[in-house]
């Protein structure tokens, strides 16, 4: 009985805490890309299938878009996987239609792609796959002409909670988010840190780094690897340096223009977990460029309500326009186009 009365409390009450985030919103801040003067671009498959869910993206160096997708509201919509989006030849005034990665679907039996790693030259490919609810893959490989093929994975024990991937030199890391690979209260409580970061490959995993709270994003800074702490609002760093806090959780890290870095954050993390199960049906969108070398942050992009986007989670520069995704919304959020 006091398991049906709880379940039947949590809509109610996060009805009730979604009318007093929207009774009292935090005001936009002043940004480089006026949310009013963004837009959304609609990205199809070859299919003409609209492509919801981006959860990760990555820009080459001729302004090819990497990016992962699939619905998390409709995992088993047929349009998702990896594709490219040459940032050349868009027409952003009509349907956007990307060619998909190839063969990366034959690497696995049910293609639900997360998070992923592209090198620099754009040869060496790894993304984690989500066949089902507690299971995570890391698989890597090459990429030649448009297609895949793998090279190697990582199935083992605590692969379950891949969240990110990069490469560093030879080693492959992956941030692991949490410990357990079912929801436990130890790992959901405010404060946990029960995540670490490896590196695979070679039939070894070795740790690199542990007691991280949700890590998340992954970047290099120089020789530095700093990670995303999503539910600690700020960037751990390796050698000891102190972490860079933030006003909000950090989502995906990717390469910003002289050294600088691109964060999505996810400035109120509940309001971001009631959209995410669908009690509201927007929340906000912050991106930020940072340089962890001087301390300065630039706000690029904030919109509180998720008027024009919502809960972007990963972000890239390319030219002095601004890309964006979303693990939950519909295409690529466009700046300064």
């Amino acid at each position: 009985m006091n398991r049906v009365l709880i379940a039947m409390m949590v809509p109610v009450l996060a009805i009730m805490l979604v009318a007093i985030s929207l009774a009292f919103p935090d005001p936009p801040v002043p940004a480089q890309f006026n949310p009013a003067e963004c837009r959304r671009l609609d990205i199809v498959d070859q299919q003409f299938r609209r492509i919801a869910g981006i959860e990760d993206m990555q820009l080459t160096s001729d302004d090819r878009l990497f990016f992962t997708a699939y619905n998390r509201y409709f995992p088993d919509s047929p349009a998702r996987g990896v594709f490219v989006l040459d940032l050349n030849e868009m027409d952003p005034d009509a349907p956007i239609y990307v060619d998909p990665l190839r063969n990366v679907g034959l690497a696995v039996r049910v293609l639900r792609p997360h998070g992923f790693a592209l090198d620099r030259a754009a040869e060496r490919f790894a993304f984690i796959n989500r066949p089902a609810e507690g299971r995570a893959e890391v698989v890597w490989g090459t990429v030649e002409n448009g297609s895949f093929s793998e090279s190697g994975r990582w199935d083992g024990e605590g692969s379950c909670r891949a969240n990110d991937l990069l490469y560093r030199g030879a080693e492959l890391l992956v941030s692991l988010d949490r410990a357990s690979c079912a929801p436990s209260l130890t790992d959901l409580m405010p404060g946990s840190a029960s995540g670490r970061v490896v590196s695979v490959g070679f039939g070894q995993v070795n740790e690199v780094a542990k007691d991280l709270s949700f890590p998340n994003g992954l970047f290099l800074n120089g020789g530095e690897l700093v990670v995303a702490e999503t539910r600690g609002d700020r960037l751990w760093r390796s050698g000891g340096a102190a972490p860079f806090e933030l006003p909000g959780g950090p989502d995906n890290l990717t390469n910003g223009p002289a050294g600088t870095m691109v964060a999505a954050l996810h400035m109120d993390l509940f309001d971001y977990w009631l959209y995410s199960m669908r009690y509201s049906k927007t929340t906000g969108s912050r991106i930020e460029q940072i340089s962890l070398r001087s301390g300065e942050r630039r706000i690029l992009f904030d919109d509180p309500l998720g008027e024009t986007f919502s809960g972007a989670s990963v972000a890239v520069l390319s030219r002095g326009r601004l890309f964006a995704g979303s693990a939950y919304d519909l295409g690529i959020l466009a700046c300064g186009l």
